[in-house]
């Protein structure tokens, strides 16, 4: 948790080049995460991405919810409770930002391009984090 704190305060400490960098990284995490723990993804049905997606954002504290429409998947994820509550009095700017990074390397490593947008912020008055991914081609 220090070690945490003394990243993320190096960070905010170093401008907007090092938030650049960090949101770099951290969107290179969420794809390397899926390509080290699935080498084949690309060779998976949309269903079984789906399901791998699931897992994975269950591992970082995400429930996530799955509509289809015609061809197309529109995905939802939902926080309920943030792994870093701790860091979000001081650094909250940066901490969600990272986050929803890693998540969009996450998806983008599983269904490549799609529409990737923050909903809802426990920061804004509300009691989840939500994102959305839409237009989830079924046939990619």
């Amino acid at each position: 948790q220090l070690l945490l704190e003394w990243l993320i305060d190096t960070v905010a400490g170093l401008g907007e080049q090092a938030l650049l960098k960090s949101q770099q990284t951290a969107f290179e995490y969420g794809q390397r995460s899926i390509g080290q723990a699935y080498p084949h993804i690309h060779q998976l049905t949309q269903q079984e991405k789906i399901e791998t997606l699931q897992d994975q954002a269950a591992l970082i504290g995400y429930v996530a919810s799955v509509e289809q429409t015609n061809n197309f998947f529109d995905i939802t994820f939902s926080l309920h409770s943030c792994p870093f509550r701790s860091l979000l009095d001081q650094y909250s700017d940066i901490v969600c930002l990272l986050h929803e990074k890693y998540l969009h390397g996450q998806v983008t490593a599983i269904f490549g391009h799609s529409n990737f947008e923050q909903k809802t912020n426990m920061l804004h008055n509300c009691t989840v984090c939500k994102y959305s991914i839409t237009n989830v081609n079924e046939s990619k």
